[in-house]
């Protein structure tokens, strides 16, 4: 898996592909359409990029910040006149709840996306590679478009790395063990994480700077926000794609290559949350340890010794 930018970006670059093959599968009915760049300015391109661009830099006049500098309703660490011991302890576990809940809502939309109930076929598709199953004859616009699709598939599949075949069996696993409203709490160990938590705070020493290590957990918080905007930014241009992917590509093959990629996006959303949650499933199975979650942050700066 890449470093938490490069997941970000690679994500925000797939909702892009897909937003374009939209756009340019709609000028399969034009016969006035050109190769012309102005072309290409069609409904979901903008939409899609005004979502990604602080991830993508790619255009500052789209009035999008570089980076968000409020995000509505999450766990905030700030005074409240408690004891700051007592107040880190309540803002860690909301923080580790709020991650939870974000990747949850990634997991709901995700298998929501999958057509006409074919998990399986969408489970077996992500397992002997979405690319092979994409035609390469079709109308130019089409075969444009699906170019595209291809290009998105890889970048989603580029950001599990050499852990993709690993990661495509658990996410199999997961979701015929649990329901998909529970599987990120039962999956990262929810409780086991607030136990931890809580007695790292509770034995930590008077002298630590409480307030210092509520504000890195917020970031830590806030960061995996970002993964959480850019893969719904991937969900909706691929809502966009998902009519004429259908039609180009009919039938069953055609449904699984769509409930694919959204098994790959909700699979992203289930791994990057665990990441920055700090799973013990890093430790059990030695993988997905690529960014400092917050179990990290707090014993940096809380654990003794």
């Amino acid at each position: 898996m890449a470093c938490e930018s490069g997941e970000a970006r690679l994500a925000a670059l797939a909702a892009r592909d897909l937003a374009i093959a939209y756009d340019i599968a709609q000028l399969e009915t034009d016969e006035r359409a050109t190769f012309s760049s102005a072309d290409l300015a069609g409904p979901a391109l903008p939409e899609i990029e005004s979502e990604v661009a602080f991830v993508l830099d790619i255009d500052p006049a789209l009035g999008v910040p570089p980076w968000p500098s409020q995000w509505d309703g999450r766990a905030q660490l700030s005074a409240t006149g408690e004891h700051p011991r007592r107040e880190l302890r309540a803002g860690a576990v909301k923080a580790v709840e709020q991650v939870r809940d974000d990747a949850t809502e990634v997991v709901v939309a995700g298998l929501k996306g999958v057509v006409g109930g074919a998990l399986g076929d969408a489970l077996a598709a992500l397992g002997t590679g979405l690319v092979a199953q994409l035609p390469s004859t079709a109308k130019r616009w089409y075969r444009w478009a699906l170019r595209l699709v291809k290009e998105a598939i890889e970048k989603l599949r580029r950001i599990f790395g050499g852990l993709f075949d690993k990661a495509v069996g658990k996410i199999t696993t997961w979701i015929e063990e649990h329901a998909e409203q529970t599987i990120a709490d039962k999956v990262y160990e929810i409780p086991r994480l607030r136990t931890a938590l809580e007695g790292l705070i509770d034995r930590a020493a008077d002298d630590k700077d409480w307030s210092k290590v509520g504000e890195d957990i917020q970031r830590v918080v806030e960061k995996h926000a970002t993964q959480k905007k850019v893969i719904l930014a991937v969900f909706k241009a691929l809502s966009f794609a998902r009519k004429w992917i259908l039609h180009v590509i009919a039938g069953p093959t055609g449904e699984a290559v769509v409930g694919g990629v959204f098994l790959l996006g909700a699979g992203y959303g289930l791994f990057s949350g665990g990441d920055y949650e700090d799973w013990y499933r890093t430790d059990d199975d030695g993988a997905f340890n690529f960014v400092r979650g917050i179990r990290t942050t707090a014993e940096d700066q809380l654990a003794d010794g």
